[in-house]
């Protein structure tokens, strides 16, 4: 099911870079809300007999920052890019997250962090989850219309204050990340910081596996089972056909 999805969606992205193409060429629009008989708090969008759907609100929020990165001349391809990114996490989420259920720090969590370290930027985010309006994501292609810095592992800071949300948990990305945190370190003499929040891994000690941290590691805290928790990534809803 997964590889028919992921050569449909190859087939739609196909499509999508093409030029020129635009929503009307492609029959893409918002969600007709009597048709999908949607509820208040649902939107979407419809490419042929089918709609995908999301909440309004992040819907709302995902527009608003469309406009922002692409001004009115993006109008015309909405609907298609708004499409073909949210086709693409539905598609590999279940493949890079934990349990194939995708986790972002609560909202207040992110706050703290922001008003006690200065965090200003989410290192592994996606247009659908992110809380701050600065952050990498794995998709630069489908995702630079709404606001992405890139991937992480393009991202060469030189100051600042960033937070590192890595959503899989095995050694081989753990020491990635770790790798690039002290390199991103290791060139800079300016302020900078990186607040890691991962699951824990017993197999995995940043200290010990990755050459030159050490020295930047400040502390360390291990939070205890069922005295923590983390929120559920997922926004989307299921597929709907219209009502005949």
């Amino acid at each position: 099911q997964e590889i028919y999805k992921l050569k449909t969606w190859q087939a739609q992205n196909k499509m999508l870079t093409r030029k020129p193409w635009t929503d009307a060429l492609l029959q893409m629009s918002f969600c007709d809300r009597g048709r999908f008989n949607l509820k208040p708090h649902e939107g979407g969008i419809v490419f042929g007999q089918t709609a995908l759907i999301i909440l309004r609100n992040a819907l709302d929020d995902l527009c608003r920052i469309y406009h922002i990165t692409n001004g009115q001349e993006g109008n015309v391809r909405i609907c298609g890019r708004l499409y073909n990114m949210i086709q693409r996490y539905e598609t590999v989420t279940p493949l890079l997250s934990i349990d194939n259920m995708p986790t972002t720090l609560t909202e207040k969590t992110m706050l703290c962090l922001h008003r006690c370290f200065g965090v200003t930027h989410e290192c592994f985010a996606t247009p659908l989850t992110r809380r701050l309006s600065s952050y990498c994501s794995y998709f630069p292609d489908t995702d630079k219309y709404f606001g992405s810095s890139g991937s992480f592992y393009d991202f060469f800071p030189s100051s600042g204050s960033f937070v590192c949300h890595l959503p899989s948990v095995d050694k081989y990305n753990l020491v990635i990340m770790y790798t690039h945190i002290a390199n991103i370190m290791q060139s800079s003499k300016n302020a900078l910081s990186f607040v890691v929040c991962v699951r824990h891994n017993p197999t995995f000690d940043c200290n010990r596996d990755i050459p030159g941290l050490g020295p930047y590691v400040q502390h360390a805290e291990l939070l205890l089972h069922n005295q923590h928790m983390f929120e559920i990534g997922r926004r989307h809803k299921t597929y709907r056909h219209p009502s005949s």
